[in-house]
């Protein structure tokens, strides 16, 4: 019943939650960030794990942010920037 309310959905995807791709497509106004599909698979099939690949979290958090900046104008500055913040971060995580 929350997410027919939400303004935003962020979920992993993947048939991980079918549950919510359910809920959303009785709710198609609804904006959403399906992580799994930021993965980019190479060979074998990938990982319902998405938020172990630094790539999809930062490709997510971009999302989040692109997606809040429609939904709520005036704060688009900031939703900007800690998304960069969080991609400088998991650089670093990545990097060490």
């Amino acid at each position: 019943a929350a997410l027919a309310d939400a303004d935003l959905v962020v979920y992993n995807g993947g048939g991980y939650d079918p549950w919510v791709d359910r809920v959303l497509a009785g709710h198609p106004g609804i904006h959403a960030v399906d992580a799994y599909s930021f993965l980019r698979p190479v060979g074998e099939a990938p990982d319902e794990h998405v938020f172990y690949n630094l790539a999809v979290a930062k490709a997510v958090a971009i999302s989040i942010a692109e997606r809040l900046s429609i939904i709520d104008p005036p704060n688009s500055a900031d939703y900007q920037s800690n998304a960069a913040q969080f991609g400088r971060g998991a650089d670093a995580i990545a990097n060490s």
